[in-house]
């Protein structure tokens, strides 16, 4: 009977302290088993920081229909602002202009449409051998499903590319002093991934 007892303490004991998995540590984890299925030699992984986890979010902005609306409505404001240069500023100039603020109209709305919130990202930066033995650090951006249970993307971030995403971040803030929350969101996620170039 004492021995039931211990082993009934032990067993409370032990699941007692088990610590709960918190959602950074599935994407750590996620990552880790990333890099030792894809890199060539993974004992020479060596981890040098990982960001905060950070939820993602869709935006209709950031969608190819849109990007294309854009170009669209970039091209027209061109013809318009060169036609009304040589004189030319008749009936084709206010077809266009009609249609430049339907486009205005448009661009309003996508602007009001919520973001749809589409899991979490991290960001790591760490240092691995490449084939030649020597050392390289490489700069990864992780993203991952609402449950933190796969990868769904992952994109790679040079210093040049993330020095350039820093001025332009910083001219952002400088053009625009009071931001709105979704600005405020996408400003603390891109400072978020600024940090690894600090480490």
């Amino acid at each position: 009977m004492k021995n039931i007892l211990l082993v009934v303490a032990v067993l409370g004991l032990l699941c007692g302290c088990s610590k709960e998995v918190t959602p950074e540590d599935k994407a750590r984890t996620l990552i880790k088993s990333y890099i030792d299925s894809n890199l060539g030699d993974p004992k020479s992984y060596e981890a040098i920081v990982f960001t905060n986890l950070d939820s993602t979010f869709h935006s209709p902005a950031r969608d190819e229909a849109y990007k294309q609306f854009e170009k669209l409505y970039d091209s027209l404001s061109l013809v318009r602002d060169m036609m009304s240069e040589i004189g030319q500023y008749g009936r084709s100039s206010e077809i266009s202009d009609q249609i430049l603020t339907l486009f205005d109209e448009y661009e309003a709305k996508v602007d009001t449409l919520s973001e749809e919130h589409l899991g979490y990202g991290m960001g790591h930066k760490f240092r691995f051998a490449n084939k030649f033995g020597g050392k390289e650090v490489a700069i990864l951006y992780f993203e991952f499903d609402k449950d933190v249970s796969m990868v769904n993307a992952i994109d790679t971030l040079t210093r040049e590319e993330a020095a350039e995403a820093r001025q332009e971040l910083q001219k952002f803030k400088d053009e625009n002093p009071v931001l709105t929350e979704k600005e405020q969101r996408m400003v603390r996620s891109m400072e978020n991934m600024f940090k690894l170039l600090d480490y």
